[in-house]
């Protein structure tokens, strides 16, 4: 998120993408931080960090190719 910040006005350009949809592209990545935090840092304090961080990598990794196979 921090370098969203920097980038973002360039993606505009390039995407062709108004404030408001950027506005949006950025609200969804805190909430998606915000959700993530309440459920994989409890889930981390049980079962142990190197396990979550492996699934959370997994999830990123599936949910990224279904974003690039649309």
């Amino acid at each position: 998120m921090f370098m969203l910040g920097t980038i973002l006005p360039s993606l505009m350009a390039e995407w062709r993408i108004t404030t408001v949809e950027a506005g949006v592209f950025s609200s969804h990545g805190l909430f998606g931080m915000m959700i993530g935090v309440l459920v994989f840092g409890p889930l981390a304090d049980k079962f142990g960090r190197k396990k979550v961080i492996l699934i959370c990598t997994v999830i990123f990794s599936v949910f990224t190719f279904i974003g690039l196979c649309r």
